[in-house]
C-alpha cells in the first residue's frame, strides 16, 4: 500500500481502498491481521466499503484498559447502536470477547470519582455493554487491587453480565507509575458506596483486614448471582501480604457458594484468604472444575490436600500444586513418615501418616497436565505398594541416598549405586503381573454387564469372551491414542530434598524411565541442583537447571492483544499487551 514518505500516517487513497476490497476475504483478513490498529481505523473512514470490511478485525476482540476508555468504549457503541420500532432491543458492534483492564488505584484523572471506581459504576457499564453486544465473553482484570476496598468488597451487592472470566491482582494496593503522588496510597474509603449499602460494606470491614479467611471474599466471587456467567477465576495475590498463622475456621451457607458449579478453571496464588475451612467448603461444589492451580497457600494444611486429591484429581484434567519453601505442614508431614511404626506398643496398628506422593500416583493418572512443586517428595510417585514388596523381597537395595538424595560415598570414596537392573526388571515383572490381573478383572467385569442387559444371551461362549477382550483392549489403544495426541506431561520440583532420609535421587531417574508410554516427565531436585527429563525410556540429566520463576504477584495467562478504540495516535496503538505466563509454567 503506497504511504506518502513526509505523512507516513496518510489515509490510502479512495482508488487504494477501493482496489482492496476486491481481493477475496481471505487475502483481505489476513492484511488486515497484519495492519495496526490506528491503520485499521484509518482505513474505516476511506469509504463505505472499507468501513465494512475491518469492522471484524476492529471490534471482534477488543481491549480496554481503563475505567474512563470504558465510558468511551460505551459511548461509541450506543452511537452506532440500532433500535427496533419499540426503541428497544440495541443491536451494536459485534463484539465477541473484551478484556477489560481496571486499576482501582490509578492516579490517571484528577477527579476522586474516577481513581477508584466502585462496584456498582463497573456493574452499570458492564451491563450496558452486554445489552448492546448479548454474545459478548467479558474478561474482567482488577489490577492493583485491595483485597478490603472497593470494588471487592461489594461484588455480593452489583451483577456483573457476561463476565466469563474473572482476574483479581490484589494484596497491597500501589500508586501507578502515572501517578505524581508520593508517598503510600491512601486508605480507601466505603464511602464511596451509595449511603443505603455503606452500612454492610462498613461491618464487613470491621471483620479484620481483608487478607484473613472470610466467607465475604468467596461468597462475592462465587454466590452464582453476581457473576451469573462466570467461568474461570484468577486469583493472583501479593506474595508479600501476611498470612494468617492462626486459621480462622470459615462457614458457608447453602447459597454463598452455588456459582462455583460452574466454574471451569480456578487459579489460586498465594492468597491468605484461602485456608483448610474454605477449601473443606468448597470441595464438593465444584462439580464442572478442569484445571485447579494452588500456588504458595500458606495457610492449606497437608490433611487438607490430601482430603482434596482423592476428590478433586479424578475430574481434573490440569493440575497444580505448589507447596511453599519450608512448609510447616510439609515438615512435619516428613517427620511422622520417618518416625512411624506400624504398631503401637499396645499392639494395634497405627494411622498411616498423611503423605501426598502415593495420592498423587493413585488419583492423578489420567491427568493432561500435572506439576507439583514441594518440600519433600519421593519415590511413591511411582512405586505401587506391591511393587514396593516385590523390592523387598527380591533383596534390591536402594536406600543409598545422602542429604537430599545426592549420592552416598564410602570411606574409601566409592559412591554406592542402586542396582538398576535389578530394580528395572523387579518393577517390570510387578506391573506386568499387575496388568495381566486388571485385564482379566475388566473382562469379567464386562461379561457380567453384558450379562444383565442381555439374560437370556449366553456369555460363556468364546464369542462373547473375545468380544469382552476386544473390547478392553480398544480402551488401552484409545488412552495411548489420546495421551500421545495430547502431550501428556509431569513435573515434579523437590525443593528441600526427599520425603525420607537416605531415599536417592538415582532412583528417581530409574523409575521415571518405566513410566506410562509418551509420558514426559520433567524431575527437578533444587537440593542437588539437578534436572531430569524423561520418556518412553530415555532420559537425559542436566546439573543446571533454569532458575525458579520470579517471586511476586504472579502473573495471569496471556490474552489476546486487543484494541482500545478511543486511540487515536500511533503512540497509543502499540501498546503491548500485558505480560504473562501460560498457566503451566515451562521448567525445562
Amino acid at each position: 500500500m503506497y504511504r506518502n514518505p513526509y505523512n507516513p500516517y496518510s489515509p490510502p487513497s479512495p482508488s487504494e481502498g477501493s482496489a482492496l476490497c476486491t481481493l477475496p476475504t481471505e487475502i483481505s483478513e489476513q492484511i488486515y491481521r497484519s495492519l495496526p490498529y490506528g491503520d485499521l481505523t484509518r482505513l474505516a473512514r476511506v469509504n463505505r466499503a472499507l468501513y465494512t470490511s475491518v469492522q471484524s478485525p476492529l471490534y471482534r476482540h477488543a481491549k480496554v484498559t481503563s475505567y474512563e476508555r470504558l465510558t468511551l468504549f460505551i459511548r461509541t457503541l450506543n452511537a452506532v447502536a440500532c433500535f427496533d420500532k419499540s426503541g428497544e432491543g440495541a443491536v451494536s458492534k459485534h463484539v465477541v470477547t473484551l478484556h477489560l483492564t481496571i486499576d482501582p488505584n490509578a492516579s490517571e484523572s484528577e477527579s476522586p470519582s474516577h481513581n477508584r471506581p466502585t462496584a456498582v459504576m463497573l456493574s452499570r457499564m458492564i451491563g450496558a455493554l452486554g445489552r448492546y453486544c448479548p454474545s459478548v465473553s467479558i474478561t474482567l482484570h482488577i489490577s492493583n487491587g485491595s483485597c478490603n476496598a472497593q470494588p471487592l468488597t461489594s461484588f455480593e451487592l452489583e451483577t456483573f453480565p457476561r463476565v466469563s472470566t474473572l482476574i483479581l491482582a490484589v494484596g497491597f494496593p500501589s500508586i501507578s507509575s502515572g501517578s505524581s503522588t508520593s508517598g503510600p496510597p491512601a486508605r480507601p474509603s466505603f464511602h464511596q458506596v451509595i449511603p443505603g449499602r455503606r452500612a454492610a460494606l462498613e461491618s464487613w470491614g470491621r471483620m479484620g483486614s481483608g487478607c484473613n479467611p472470610n466467607a465475604k471474599f468467596w461468597s462475592g466471587i462465587f454466590n452464582g448471582s453476581s457473576f451469573p456467567d462466570l467461568r474461570e477465576v484468577e486469583i493472583l495475590h501479593d506474595s508479600g501480604s501476611p498470612a494468617s498463622q492462626w486459621a480462622k475456621h470459615v462457614e458457608f451457607g447453602e447459597d454463598d457458594l452455588k456459582g462455583l458449579g460452574k466454574v471451569t478453571r480456578l487459579v489460586v496464588n498465594s492468597a491468605p484468604e484461602l485456608n483448610d475451612s474454605v477449601l473443606m467448603g468448597a470441595l464438593t461444589r465444584a462439580e464442572c472444575l478442569k484445571r485447579l492451580e494452588l500456588r504458595n497457600i500458606v495457610g492449606l494444611s497437608y490433611e487438607a490436600l490430601s482430603m482434596l486429591l482423592p476428590h478433586a484429581l479424578p475430574n481434573l484434567t490440569h493440575f497444580t500444586l505448589h507447596i511453599p519453601f519450608r512448609h510447616r505442614s510439609a515438615r512435619q508431614a516428613k517427620d511422622q513418615l520417618e518416625t512411624y511404626q506400624p504398631l503401637a506398643p499396645t499392639g494395634e496398628a497405627n494411622p498411616l501418616p498423611v503423605h501426598l506422593c502415593p495420592l498423587l500416583r493413585a488419583y492423578g493418572r489420567n491427568l493432561q497436565y500435572l506439576e507439583v512443586q514441594a518440600p519433600y517428595l519421593c519415590r511413591d510417585l511411582f512405586l505401587h505398594e506391591s511393587e514396593k514388596s516385590k523390592l523387598n523381597e527380591e533383596g534390591v537395595k536402594i536406600d543409598l541416598g545422602g542429604r537430599g538424595g545426592s549420592l552416598c560415598y564410602s570411606r574409601s570414596g566409592v559412591p554406592f549405586h542402586i542396582d538398576r537392573i535389578a530394580l528395572e526388571q523387579t518393577v517390570k515383572q510387578v506391573r506386568k503381573q499387575n496388568g495381566e490381573r486388571a485385564f482379566k478383572e475388566a473382562v469379567q467385569l464386562n461379561l457380567r454387564e453384558e450379562l444383565s442387559k442381555n439374560k437370556t444371551k449366553d456369555i460363556s461362549s468364546a464369542g462373547a469372551v473375545s468380544s469382552a477382550e476386544y473390547q478392553e483392549e480398544q480402551k488401552k489403544l484409545k488412552r495411548a491414542r489420546t495421551i500421545k495426541e495430547q502431550g501428556w506431561q509431569r513435573t515434579v520440583r523437590f525443593r528441600e530434598g526427599m520425603c525420607r532420609d537416605g531415599e536417592s535421587w538415582e532412583e528417581i531417574g530409574i523409575l521415571a524411565r518405566l513410566e506410562e508410554e509418551n509420558v514426559k516427565w520433567t524431575c527437578i531436585n533444587d537440593a542437588i541442583k539437578t534436572m531430569g527429563v524423561y520418556m518412553n525410556g530415555i532420559g537425559s540429566e542436566l546439573e543446571v537447571y533454569p532458575d525458579p520463576p520470579h517471586s511476586g504477584r504472579a502473573p495471569g495467562r496471556p490474552f489476546m492483544a486487543g484494541h482500545d478504540y478511543n486511540d487515536d495516535y500511533a503512540g497509543d496503538e502499540d501498546e503491548e499487551a500485558e505480560d504473562g505466563n501460560d498457566a503451566h509454567d515451562d521448567l525445562i
